[in-house]
């Protein structure tokens, strides 16, 4: 049930975030020309929700496994540093790879994992958004795991 309630928070979070980034920066939410109405935030959030799935159900649960069965950090600060670390490692891996698959089918592009890094446009505001909410929501994550492991 809590995975349940941090996927629904952190599809929130990043919601909110990516959506004032792209208003504030009078980018569009997905696709040109830009429009702030009902069907561009609707299809905001569901990629939003797509990619909150991917944070808490195949990035933070399988990073929770690992620590209970293989490395069983025991220091406080070791322990929120793991939370902190491997999801935006993985936040990253993801964009490389995805910015080198839709690099490699874009015509007259180079082909470069950095592909979402040199873009203009709401590509950043992404990655930014994304990790302004992984941060939090893997340190909620930890937190929560850590008291259930001290109870």
């Amino acid at each position: 049930m809590k995975l349940l309630r941090l996927y629904l928070l952190s599809t929130f979070v990043s919601f909110v975030v990516i959506s004032a980034l792209c208003i504030g920066w009078n980018q569009p939410l997905i696709f040109q020309p830009i429009r702030y109405d009902l069907q561009s935030f609707l299809s905001l959030l569901f990629l939003l929700a797509i990619l909150s799935f991917g944070l808490v159900f195949v990035t933070l649960a399988p990073i929770s496994w690992l620590n209970s069965r293989v490395l069983h950090l025991k220091n406080t600060n070791a322990y929120y540093a793991y939370f902190f670390a491997l999801p935006l490692i993985a936040l990253m891996s993801f964009a490389l790879l995805a910015g080198y698959i839709e690099s490699f089918f874009t015509p007259h592009m180079v082909v470069s994992p950095f592909y979402y890094f040199y873009m203009e446009g709401n590509s950043r505001l992404y990655l930014v958004g994304g990790a302004l909410t992984t941060l939090p929501i893997s340190m909620l994550f930890a937190a929560i795991t850590r008291t259930e492991q001290a109870a």
